[in-house]
């Protein structure tokens, strides 16, 4: 009803300020805002809902009547408002036309709309009472499902709360996370830093790899022709050595030549060293001997001295040194020892 009525102003509105800016005739300058006016009134008469209210459409047709008058009125002062010229008669008259035309309609439509048009009431008396209690019942429903719908606005009012109490929680969490995020996308530069890093030492590790292939290739062909020097060197020396091996066989015979000689040379060195061994056996005895001979002397003296204080004289024989040889070294002497003391009478040890 609202919209309906605004739009029909608005259109009325238009209607008179093109005419009085385009000087239409009086049939025009009238009959615009009285055919809007009865478009409203039909278009009320048609899409009202049966048992729906007359009154605000009464009301509605009254008032946009009187609006109309008022417009009229202030389009026949707008000349003068607006270009300080005085407003014609006709203007005048015309525009009061539409005025006092207007009015007239909408309060003949306001009467005939409460008169003709039945209200709620009347239509409840004049209906059966069986269909009235139904109403009655279905309004008591609606005003049940008004409040259940009162109460689920209620509910959604919480929901509406506990919603806003969500999104809070979940924008301090999407800070949370966009703070972390900003920490991981730090982490992950780091880390691509670090992969760059570790490409170009891979890389370098690579070049490396592929000179020290370069190297042992240049190593492997290298040993392939020492090998091949030293397959030659080994075939020359197993000549030289074929060759000195006929030589060795030509003095093989002239070897075992001088080992039979040298056996005889070695006959003879066993035999004087069998001499010698006797030599050395007959100079242990002449030591025996000698060594017995100084003990008993040594004895005779020490047991009965001279008179006169003189000590009997030793007497060694000297034949036991003939057998001696003079050529032997004096370190290899065996002289016995002394058994006894050598003293005087009468004289200290």
């Amino acid at each position: 009803v609202g919209a309906a009525f605004l739009l029909a102003f608005l259109a009325g509105a238009a209607a008179i300020a093109a005419a009085v800016h385009l000087s239409l005739d009086l049939p025009w300058t009238v009959g615009l805002p009285i055919a809007v006016m009865a478009l409203y009134l039909l278009g009320a008469l048609v899409g009202r809902r049966p048992g729906s209210p007359v009154e605000p459409f009464a009301d509605g047709v009254f008032q946009l009547g009187f609006l109309f008058t008022v417009t009229a009125l202030l389009a026949a002062l707008s000349p003068y408002a607006l270009a300080g010229a005085p407003p014609t008669v006709e203007t005048i008259l015309g525009l009061f036309a539409v005025a006092s035309t207007t009015t007239v309609f909408g309060l003949v439509g306001r009467v005939c709309l409460r008169q003709f048009v039945p209200a709620a009431d009347m239509v409840e008396a004049d209906a059966d009472p069986a269909l009235v209690e139904r109403t009655r019942a279905l309004g008591e429903a609606l005003d049940a499902a008004t409040e259940r719908f009162q109460g689920t606005a209620a509910t959604l009012d919480a929901f509406g709360a506990t919603m806003a109490t969500l999104q809070d929680r979940t924008a301090r969490t999407l800070e949370t996370l966009s703070g972390e995020t900003r920490d991981l996308a730090a982490e992950l530069k780091t880390v691509r830093e670090a992969a760059a890093r570790n490409e170009e030492r891979i890389a370098r590790i690579f070049d490396s790899y592929e000179m020290m292939i370069a190297k042992l290739r240049e190593a492997q062909q290298a040993g392939d022709r020492f090998q091949e020097a030293l397959g030659q060197r080994t075939a020359d020396l197993v000549g030289a050595l074929e060759a000195a091996a006929g030589t060795v066989g030509s003095l093989a015979g002239d070897g075992k030549a001088a080992i039979g000689g040298l056996g005889s040379e070695v006959d003879g060195v066993r035999e004087a060293r069998a001499a010698l061994a006797a030599d050395a056996a007959a100079i242990a005895e002449i030591r025996a001997k000698l060594g017995e001979q100084l003990n008993a002397a040594i004895d005779r003296s020490t047991a009965s001295p001279r008179p006169g204080g003189e000590d009997e004289a030793l007497t060694i024989d000297e034949d036991a040194f003939s057998e001696i040889d003079p050529a032997a070294d004096e370190d290899e002497v065996f002289i016995p020892p002394l058994r006894g003391r050598l003293s005087r009478p009468g004289g200290p040890a």
